[in-house]
């Protein structure tokens, strides 16, 4: 990606996303309906755009980021078939591989775009379990000398993790994708500890 080509998409994503920040109540619901029948085409095009700003010769790259990321979570809370695009193409599974990130304020945009996409979604919050979401978000609180906001992200999606699932997404096909959050107290305790686990359900109580 060029220099030039490199400014007008930085430019583009600021200006989407001052866009969608401006947007009213009916001009959500009406961006919800262009997404639905879009085939939630600017979700597709901003997970696209990882893939591409994770290459070592991406300009911009950490800037850029930030931006995408910013996106992918309000699109994912404006528009709920298009969070649902992480159960196609290894998508979930790219967002989790960028939690690897050194810089901290780029991993706290990660954490928010990841959180967006988990909550309310029975089926996203099975596909994080199976591709070791959980190991992964518990590292992060476990590394040494890890940012206070990076922990309190992490402690945010634990309570996302733990909620219990009264999601559209419950039973599709008949396959029944809901788990009982006594189930999913137990398997953070193997994770965590029990002590730190009962301390977090305090907290959301």
């Amino acid at each position: 990606m060029s220099l030039d080509v490199s400014f007008q998409v930085t430019k583009g994503l600021k200006t989407l996303r001052q866009l969608l920040k401006s947007l009213s109540t009916d001009e959500e619901r009406l961006f919800a309906i262009i997404q639905t029948q879009n085939n939630c085409e600017i979700q597709r095009l901003l997970f696209d755009l990882v893939k591409k700003l994770k290459s070592p010769t991406a300009l911009n790259q950490d800037s850029q980021l930030l931006l995408v990321f910013d996106l992918i979570q309000g699109v994912s809370l404006m528009h709920y078939e298009s969070k649902k695009l992480v159960l196609e193409n290894q998508r979930l599974n790219l967002l989790l591989t960028c939690l690897s990130v050194k810089d901290h304020k780029l991993l706290v945009s990660v954490m928010e775009a990841l959180s967006a996409i988990l909550v309310d979604s029975c089926q996203n919050l099975r596909l994080f379990e199976q591709q070791g979401g959980l190991h992964l978000v518990a590292s992060l609180v476990k590394t040494p000398h890890q940012t206070p906001e990076a922990i309190r992200k992490c402690i945010e999606l634990f309570g996302i993790y733990l909620s219990p699932e009264d999601y559209p997404d419950a039973i599709v096909d008949d396959v029944n994708y809901k788990r009982a959050v006594s189930e999913k107290q137990l398997e953070l305790k193997k994770i965590m500890g029990n002590n730190f686990v009962e301390q977090l359900i305090k907290t959301l109580k």
